[in-house]
């Protein structure tokens, strides 16, 4: 954002875990994307046999498991902390990671339990996923895209092509996603 405040960059797209930050007066945020998150657990899990693929899980059911977590100081984390205050439970951490995949590639192997952002969900072997009912004030837990530009676009008229090409990419991706969580 601030490169593009500065003049540096005509547009940048980018992410948030939670709302988007105070953007300066010269400058645009324009949603894409939300992309939620979800609950990954071994496909032996007894929420994973018992529930069936359509049925939200509240965060509030997972108190006393085991987690596997983006490290702390990252906004995911800081959102799942919330999200597990608001639930009621401090969240028992076993391990934590940089990646998706890695804490993806630990639940196969029991360690614990995990929330992944749809977009990097792997679907590896041995696991399952299902969507979480909102938490709290709390919406449901996601991660929101954003395309970042100048208000003033008339010094580069192919500003406004690139972020129509977004917001068709993002409309796409969307529906991908929806049917991701409806089909797990």
């Amino acid at each position: 954002m601030r490169a593009v405040a500065s003049g540096e960059l005509d547009l940048t797209v980018t992410a948030f875990w939670d709302t988007a930050p105070a953007v300066p007066e010269h400058v645009r945020v324009h949603p894409l994307l939300d992309d939620p998150v979800v609950l990954v657990m071994p496909d032996d899990h007894l929420l994973a046999t018992r529930q069936p693929h359509q049925v939200a899980i509240p965060l509030s059911l997972l108190r006393d498991e085991a987690w596997v977590t983006i490290r702390a100081g990252h906004a995911a984390r800081a959102q799942f902390d919330r999200a597990a205050a608001a639930a009621g439970f401090a969240p028992k951490i076993r391990f934590e990671t940089e990646s998706y995949d890695v804490a993806q590639a630990l639940v196969t192997t029991g360690i614990g339990v995990a929330l992944v952002s749809c977009l990097a969900l792997t679907r590896l072997r041995g696991t399952t996923h299902r969507s979480l009912t909102p938490v709290g004030q709390h919406d449901h837990l996601h991660r929101q895209f954003y395309a970042v530009t100048p208000a003033d676009t008339t010094l580069t008229p192919l500003v406004p092509v690139f972020l129509q090409f977004l917001r068709d990419v993002a409309t796409d991706i969307s529906t991908t996603l929806e049917n991701r969580t409806a089909n797990p």
